[in-house]
């Protein structure tokens, strides 16, 4: 549970996040749906993702008494209200059809739809939704793979047996849990978010028994732990959910989103978000974990990389656009490529930067 100290922000964070929220949905909700095509890392082979983000009511846990997690800023995106399933679908549509031309002339794809939420929540998508959005989509010869987020709490055998008949034969469907740490205390106190582990292998256990893989999403650098310690909590909690068979970890570095708890602190000082070279040194322990499954996918695409709100190292871009190709090479790769080891210093890595990050990490 959230210190009592940081409630009084989280909610005060809330009430600025809902201010002057209207019914965004009500006069197109197709137009509402943000969605894009890119190329993406699928299991064992290169692809493309088609990724779609419906807007829907939002988070339970963010909009209970519990106020959500320190961090996440999807809030902000979100409906705060339900929906009605036809404007669900009808987003669901638009962005299909947006992509049309796309999804015909690609081979391997992985559809991803995400929701700000939890898409097994039905107060959030009623079954009913859930089962005609993942019909429609296993429906699409070029689709090989989809992927859906939720907390556990809405992970149950019905819900994963559901998944699983909607998709073909030569389909994988995986579900996406933000388990963040392996830590419950981090995860109670620093982040907030409202479940434990035995919560979380539960849900695991439950997928694997109906054949869905378990995305495992681990958060680089919680409020409240410096680089150092922050490393070393990302580490230990991808050997252990490694460990476990997991479909695929995404390494999360932290951003900074609008009316967090995250924000505030940044604000204020008190908080940085995590160096670049952070990031690369955890991916190329990832790759090179002696209990590294290469079953595993392993991601890490940090969003606003290079900038203040996001993971960056120094103010020169050289520097940031060194960190960050070295990171898209070695996701695409899913191999410890030359130059993602902050550790091996030549002389594309020269920056200054790098002895502060050096006395930071206490390396």
């Amino acid at each position: 549970m959230m210190p009592e100290e940081l409630r009084s922000i989280a909610l005060d964070c809330r009430q600025q996040s809902t201010k002057g929220k209207k019914r965004l949905y009500a006069d197109n909700p197709a137009s509402m749906v943000h969605s894009w095509f890119a190329p993406a890392s699928l299991h064992g082979k290169q692809g493309h993702e088609l990724v779609a983000i419906l807007l829907t009511r939002g988070c339970k846990h963010y909009y209970s008494d519990t106020l959500g997690c320190t961090m996440c800023g999807y809030n902000n995106d979100s409906a705060g209200e339900p929906v009605p399933p036809d404007a669900v679908l009808a987003q669901f549509e638009a962005a299909l059809a947006k992509h049309d031309g796309q999804l015909r002339a690609a081979s391997d794809v992985v559809v991803k739809i995400f929701n700000s939420g939890s898409f097994f929540d039905d107060q959030e998508i009623p079954a009913s939704t859930q089962e005609t959005i993942l019909k429609r989509v296993a429906s699409l010869p070029q689709v090989k793979e989809i992927a859906v987020e939720s907390r556990p709490e809405f992970l149950d055998a019905a819900s994963a047996r559901r998944f699983k008949a909607c998709l073909r034969r030569d389909q994988t469907g995986e579900v996406g849990i933000g388990l963040e740490t392996w830590n419950d205390v981090v995860r109670a106190e620093f982040i907030n978010k409202g479940f434990t582990c035995d919560h979380f292998l539960q849900a695991h256990d439950t997928l694997r028994e109906a054949s869905i893989g378990t995305k495992v999403y681990v958060l680089l650098k919680p409020p409240f732990l410096d680089e150092r310690a922050a490393f070393d909590d990302a580490l230990a909690s991808i050997e252990h959910v490694m460990a476990l068979g997991v479909s695929t970890i995404s390494i999360n570095p932290v951003t900074i989103h609008a009316n967090t708890v995250v924000e505030r602190l940044w604000e204020r000082n008190m908080y940085r978000p995590p160096w670049l070279r952070t990031v690369r040194l955890l991916l190329h322990s990832t790759l090179t974990s002696r209990v590294r499954d290469e079953r595993t996918l392993v991601i890490c695409d940090p969003v606003a990389g290079g900038k203040p709100r996001g993971p960056h190292d120094c103010k020169d871009p050289a520097c940031n656009d060194t960190s960050l190709a070295a990171i898209k090479a070695a996701t695409e790769a899913q191999a410890a490529v030359p130059g993602l080891d902050p550790m091996q210093l030549d002389a594309r890595d020269g920056c200054g930067c790098a002895l502060q990050w050096l006395d930071e990490m206490r390396l």
